[in-house]
């Protein structure tokens, strides 16, 4: 069967854009979305189509993501059930396990069709009721209320809206040399906010680490470098705005130490970068067809250590999806860590 999803999304900030820039942007997409709609599971019917037909909502596509929570809600695996089954025989099948389904569940949609599709909208993510969220909006003038005497000219360096989740980086004072004095330097002091809406990740805050030298980031090496990481269950905004604000209490001193670790990083050698690589994925469950493209990418910046092996994995994230790119960074940030 064709999957219905939406189109993937990806929005890369432009130089200078502020706080209240990402504000305004992020606002205009939850704009389109629905209030959360809690509906008995029995009340919803699958059309021929493959789209969910809401009472109050009409008939809805849906993305991949929010099939997946659908066919697991069903208790079966989508293609391989389906497999071979009509339009027809395939929405009569679902009917039948959602008139026998007992309870209720949470819709996340939005007013967005996906491109060539007849549809009132898109469900979003499938839900339990007791799923909560923060919304990207909402964080974002968090993180500007809480730079308020700290940094009064943060700069997006970073953003992406991908289904799955929406997550940027704030660029914070000036470039600085791991270890030396001054505010010369290659290294920018950053934090990074992910976010998911429909139940893909945590929300996490994290302190991070931008290298000019080649355009590429990296988490800041340190056990406390996440100021914020939460389910979304029974999540309160007021503890998010508190955790973030309370994190940022001395930055200064701790994006320094984690680029200290940075720079010590480069003496710790290793003897065979292939291998480090290898087991770095595997510790991280990160997929092992990674390990040729992070090799690609040490060629291209060799440096038999810590340092290089780090500078190689958040080099190939780069290549990769948001999500992907989020879960590479972070362990090349743990990898550090260990110094």
């Amino acid at each position: 069967m064709n999957a219905l999803i939406l189109p993937f999304r990806q929005q890369h900030a432009r130089n200078h854009v502020t706080l209240d820039d990402l504000a305004g942007q992020l606002a205009a997409e939850e704009g389109q979305h629905n209030p959360d709609l809690d509906v008995a599971v029995r009340t919803v019917q699958m059309t021929p189509a493959g789209m969910l037909h809401v009472p109050t909502l009409g008939e809805l596509a849906m993305t991949d993501w929010s099939k997946g929570q659908f066919s697991k809600m069903l208790g079966v695996t989508w293609d391989r059930w389906f497999m071979g089954a009509s339009p027809d025989d395939r929405a009569d099948e679902v009917n039948r396990r959602l008139a026998r389904a007992q309870g209720s569940i949470r819709l996340r949609t939005t007013r967005k069709i996906p491109e060539g599709m007849n549809a009132q909208g898109t469900v979003r993510a499938v839900v339990s009721r007791e799923y909560a969220t923060v919304p990207d909006t909402m964080l974002s003038l968090m993180v500007r209320d809480a730079l308020v005497g700290v940094e009064e000219e943060a700069t997006i360096i970073r953003s992406t809206i991908t289904d799955l989740t929406t997550s940027f980086v704030v660029r914070l004072g000036k470039p600085f040399k791991p270890g030396g004095p001054g505010n010369v330097g290659d290294v920018w002091g950053g934090i990074l906010v992910r976010n998911s809406g429909v139940g893909y990740t945590k929300l996490v805050v994290s302190l991070f680490l931008h290298r000019l030298a080649c355009r590429n980031g990296m988490v800041v090496p340190l056990p406390d470098a996440d100021l914020v990481r939460t389910r979304h269950r029974w999540i309160h905004a007021g503890d998010v705005r508190v955790a973030i604000e309370r994190g940022l209490a001395g930055i200064g001193d701790r994006l320094h130490r984690g680029a200290e670790v940075l720079g010590r990083s480069a003496q710790f050698q290793v003897a065979d970068v292939e291998g480090e690589v290898r087991g770095l994925l595997r510790e991280a469950i990160l997929p092992a067809r990674l390990l040729g493209e992070v090799m690609m990418a040490y060629a291209r910046e060799p440096h038999a250590s810590r340092f290089g092996v780090s500078q190689a994995i958040t080099l190939a994230a780069q290549d990769q999806n948001p999500e992907l790119r989020f879960e590479l960074e972070r362990a090349a940030g743990r990898y550090l860590a260990r110094n």
